[in-house]
């Protein structure tokens, strides 16, 4: 009877030390308290199971779960906590990682419900830091005995496994250690998006493939980081947390997509590595394929897990093969390829850290700074790399460049030989034109000394008076027969006005026009003085402009420019005579590209082009000539640089020489280019009769009396 009645004891203790509740007592003010000595679980595989019915169901210790986890099943835990505190202390207690989190808290007070877990909605949550499952928890003072319990369950959808991690944060503890989060992937975002900055803008300029690649790989790496950590979910997608779950896989399989984009491009796999190109190749169709998958999944099924399990399948077999990628490519010693290998090499070695440590514990709660460090210093090895190959690749086009204006130079001195032997009569000829010319002024001058004793010649003066006058009007005869004829300016440029006011009989301002090859090119030309020193430069730039353009078939304003700047020093012997004779001008070549619009290309030598389009509001603008003449000792950094501008129909264009803005008032006030401008804004729209009438009309104003200072020319287009 007596050995019945221990029997009986001995059940009753056992049964009731294993329902019992484990309680624990938060005896003092730590910064974190562990829990999972205490917690007690219960597995849900009829999913069924609710709150209160659930209290009656048998618990068993977390460290004496045998069960194997099932991504499937809901699991409860139980945790009871006894608070030996001086006063009421608020906490966040931290339940794990799952999908989806309901917590009941049970004291004195009465029962307090939560939802938390990673596919709740922000507005849902309590505690609003983080992906996972916390919650807040308030501990009374230790006066209070009653000790509070905490039913909570967990469960997924996503076929992946509900972690338990129960730890009893202060608010300050839990508040600092998101405060962390925010300050490393503070710097770290800081650090990728100036690298992403600086990579495209690149691109932008040089269009170098790597420069595109390296900032795709470095947006796909801050999208994954900042999705892991909490921090798309809890400032962007707060209210659909279920995208952040598919965006991190989705952009993890993109990255590495990139990843190896940027390793073909770098490396040349193509030529120096064919083997691993065709590998690569193969893998970067299979990630984009992860990456479409990922998206589709998360908009269906949601099966999540599934896509996890192949992802950690393919990584398996694609860490180690990028590891035996860069000893192939370190034994290869391709040139400026050290810093960009090892770059692919450590985070080779992080990411497999990282892999096995998600192998060896495999839920949700994925996240590694040891990955997070090896891509921040991956990042700026890569962008030292694309440094460094983009340094000797302009190395090597400066050689070329080189190479190039040295094979030029020496054409250009073949032709330059040749010019001068075909300009040799040229010169004889305009070097009796300018002792004409001297002889001219000498007898002038002579004139003008001896006027008292000329009432005795003054017959012979007349006649010597109307000789020279037929002559500089059989110089103007001469100089309007090389000015383009009406017949030709309709067909060029069938809707123009030109202004053309010579201060002398003769003028040094010319303008040259000829279509070559279906382009109409326009030249207006501001000789060295005017007069007939003038005129006679502007028989020199009209033959060398016909030589250049209509014989050597040099078509290029800029280089037009150029080679007519080399034939008046050499013409004119500048280098020995220290004159300065040139001319200012400008060139521009007008061919219609389609119904609509025409390609127009300019060069200047300190004149501009200006140019308003068709429209409501037509605004002139200014497209600037070089700061250099032709002709002359000129700056050698100043060279001639052609603009080109594509202009619709309806566009006006005026090119002149400086004599209008140059003319002086009574006051000596000159006309100006901003009046010039201001005017042209004013008559743009009018017929280019009307604005031909109004220019005259406000040089006759602004003169009023004072004689003309310059040669004055000024031509209007409308395309």
């Amino acid at each position: 009877m007596n050995r019945i009645i221990i029997t009986w004891l001995v059940i009753i203790i056992t049964c009731y030390g294993s329902s019992a509740q484990k309680t624990y007592i938060v005896s003092q003010k730590q910064a974190t308290h562990s829990l999972s000595q205490s917690l007690e679980i219960l597995a849900d595989s009829t999913l069924q199971l609710k709150y209160p019915a659930v209290k009656n169901q048998p618990f068993i210790l977390f460290s004496k779960f045998n069960k194997k986890f099932h991504p499937h099943e809901a699991y409860w835990g139980r945790l009871t906590l006894q608070s030996h505190l001086n006063y009421d202390e608020s906490f966040v207690l931290y339940l794990g990682s799952a999908n989806y989190g309901e917590v009941y808290i049970e004291s004195q007070q009465g029962l307090i419900e939560e939802k938390t877990g990673r596919l709740v909605p922000l507005s849902q949550k309590k505690i609003k830091e983080g992906r996972n499952a916390p919650v807040p928890l308030v501990l009374p003072e230790k006066s209070d005995q009653q000790p509070i319990t905490v039913y909570f369950r967990l469960y997924n959808v996503d076929h992946r496994l509900v972690n338990f991690v129960p730890v009893l944060y202060t608010q300050a503890t839990w508040g600092a250690r998101f405060k962390q989060r925010n300050l490393v992937q503070g710097i770290f975002h800081a650090i990728f998006w100036t690298l992403i900055i600086y990579q495209l803008s690149l691109f932008v300029l040089l269009k170098y493939k790597e420069q595109f690649y390296a900032p795709a790989y470095f947006i796909g790496l801050s999208v994954y980081y900042a999705s892991v950590y909490g921090i798309i979910p809890e400032f962007f997608l707060g209210e659909t947390p279920h995208i952040n779950e598919g965006l991190w896989i989705n952009s993890l399989a993109l990255h590495t997509a990139f990843l190896y984009l940027l390793m073909r491009a770098f490396l040349n796999t193509k030529k120096h590595f064919k083997t691993w190109h065709s590998i690569f190749t193969v893998l970067i169709k299979l990630h984009f394929i992860l990456a479409i998958a990922t998206l589709i999944v998360t908009i269906s099924t949601f099966n999540l897990g599934m896509l996890l399990i192949i992802i950690q399948a393919v990584y398996s077999f694609t860490l180690p093969l990028i590891t035996l990628f860069c000893i192939a490519a370190y034994r290869k010693k391709l040139k400026g390829s050290f810093l960009f290998i090892t770059g692919v090499l450590q985070i080779s070695i992080f990411s497999s850290i990282n892999f096995i440590q998600v192998m060896m514990h495999n839920t949700s709660n994925n996240s590694s700074m040891v990955a997070l460090i090896g891509h921040a210093i991956q990042a700026i090895l890569f962008t030292m790399a694309l440094a460094q190959k983009m340094k000797a690749s302009e190395e090597g086009k400066r050689l070329a460049q080189a190479e190039q204006l040295r094979l030029v130079a020496g054409q250009n001195t073949l032709l330059e030989q040749k010019v001068k032997e075909r300009t040799l009569k040229l010169e004889d000829k305009n070097h009796e034109i300018q002792m004409q010319n001297e002889a001219l002024m000498l007898q002038h001058e002579e004139i003008e000394t001896q006027r008292d004793a000329i009432d005795q010649q003054n017959k012979k003066l007349s006649e010597r008076n109307y000789l020279i006058s037929q002559s500089i009007k059989a110089a103007q005869a001469i100089q309007q027969a090389i000015l383009p004829h009406q017949e030709k300016l309709d067909k060029l440029i069938p809707d123009h006005f030109i202004l053309y006011k010579p201060k002398d009989v003769v003028s040094g301002d010319f303008y040259w026009l000829n279509d070559i090859e279906g382009t109409t090119f326009l030249a207006t030309v501001d000789c060295t003085g005017h007069g007939v020193p003038g005129a006679f430069m502007s028989l020199i730039g009209n033959t060398l402009l016909d030589k250049i353009i209509r014989v050597y078939k040099i078509l290029d304003p800029a280089e037009v420019l150029s080679r007519l700047h080399n034939e008046i020093f050499h013409t004119l012997r500048q280098q020995g005579t220290n004159n300065n004779y040139g001319m200012d001008m400008s060139l521009l070549t007008v061919k219609k590209t389609d119904d609509v619009n025409y390609e127009v290309n300019f060069c200047g030598a300190k004149h501009s082009l200006y140019y308003a389009t068709q429209g409501t509001d037509m605004i002139i603008q200014e497209l600037k000539g070089d700061r250099r003449s032709i002709g002359g000792f000129q700056p050698k950094k100043v060279s001639f640089n052609t603009q080109s501008i594509t202009l619709p129909v309806g566009t006006m264009l005026y090119t002149n020489s400086d004599g209008l803005k140059d003319q002086n008032n009574p006051q000596r006030k000159k006309f100006g280019s901003r009046r010039v401008t201001e005017l042209l804004n004013q008559i743009v729209h009018l017929p280019l009769t009307s604005q031909k009438q109004r220019l005259e009309e406000a040089l006759g104003e602004h003169m009023r009396g004072v004689s003309q200072r310059d040669d004055i020319l000024f031509i209007g287009i409308r395309l």
